[in-house]
């Protein structure tokens, strides 16, 4: 009898395990380090970003070591591209788009990678928005980035979702006809009282303006906005953006997830919220929302130089719960419960 209980007890930890393997095969990562120092991000397979050769201004590129050499004042360079000292994207920006579109870059998912509705979801990656802004030149003229009217009230977008169109003519991408979860990070008032907007379930109406705008006239496109000193971001500063229990039940805005923003350092909340899915017109607003197989960055921080690194995209139940030291954990903790059991029938 014992013997056929951990035959069966094995048998299906090897089962579970089985389907947390198949999961985690269709699961997405992303952390920049299988590709050599210096590579543009358009040269990885399914990503789309501007065509500027070399170091400059509209790059975005796979980097160990940020191409900020200097900082005002003669202070030593920025570091690492990535997070931790890995490498990472670094991403410099030529300047602004316009209201349907930003100079960015955009990462398509294909086959197993694509995440659908028939289970939740889980989404995160890492972000660093430095205080620096690169001259046309290059790298060697590094400015105060968000101070003065020039870098007021620029911005950065993630957007998580699907019907992104890149334009390589126009070397932008488009999110006119996209449905996604979109986080923006604006930096208002001259560098000053920078803040989060997002949207939230609940909230939509007719004076709201669809799309994903990201000047001053478009703000009605957001529900909600974090606008307090208290918890305004910070420039030079790696946030992790996570997103979990990402469910897509049809039209865009029924769609939700619960969003977090934190210091991947301190693990201090920036933001801890409820959102929903949007769509970049009216059109797309009512449309059916049911993948995710794209995500963009959309900037408009005039020559700045920002960081990203380490994207997961994968089915909820493949993070904590269901991984081989739980599984193992739970078998242990139930035989010890069992043993007391038989210890008082022999006695």
């Amino acid at each position: 009898m014992k013997l056929q209980r951990r035959v069966v007890v094995i048998c299906a930890t090897i089962s579970l395990l089985w389907c947390v393997a198949a999961r985690e095969a269709a699961a997405y990562t992303e952390d920049f380090q299988s590709y050599t120092n210096g590579m543009g991000a358009r040269d990885i397979p399914g990503w789309n970003s501007p065509t500027v050769g070399g170091s400059g201004n509209g790059n975005y590129t796979v980097w160990q070591n940020s191409e900020i050499v200097s900082t005002p004042g003669g202070n030593p360079s920025y570091g690492s591209a990535g997070y931790a000292g890995s490498q990472g994207l670094e991403a410099k920006f030529a300047g602004s788009g316009s209201t349907i579109s930003q100079a960015g870059v955009l990462d398509t998912l294909s086959g197993a990678n694509v995440l659908n509705n028939s289970q939740p979801g889980f989404f995160s990656t890492q972000i660093r928005m430095s205080s620096y802004a690169m001259a046309d030149t290059g790298n060697t003229n590094m400015t105060n980035a968000g101070t003065g009217t020039t870098f007021g009230g620029n911005s950065s977008i993630l957007y998580i979702g699907s019907g992104m169109q890149w334009s390589t003519s126009a070397n932008k991408f488009f999110w006119t006809n996209a449905t996604a979860f979109a986080v923006y990070f604006f930096a208002g008032d001259n560098g000053v009282n920078n803040s989060v907007f997002t949207d939230t379930p609940g909230t939509e109406n007719a004076s709201w303006l669809p799309g994903f705008g990201a000047t001053a006239g478009t703000q009605t496109s957001w529900a909600y906005r974090n606008a307090s000193n208290t918890t305004a971001w910070a420039r030079d500063t790696w946030y992790t953006v996570q997103l979990s229990n990402i469910t897509l039940p049809g039209q865009a805005t029924n769609a939700t997830a619960h969003l977090q923003i934190f210091n991947s350092q301190t693990s201090a909340m920036l933001l801890d919220t409820i959102i929903t899915g949007q769509g970049g017109n009216s059109n797309a607003w009512g449309t059916t929302f049911n993948q995710i197989n794209q995500i963009g960055w959309a900037d408009a921080r005039i020559g700045a130089v920002d960081q990203i690194d380490n994207i997961v995209l994968i089915p909820e139940p493949s993070t904590a719960l269901l991984t081989m030291s739980g599984l193992f954990g739970v078998a242990t903790m139930m035989r010890r419960r069992r043993r007391p059991c038989h210890q008082s029938k022999r006695e």
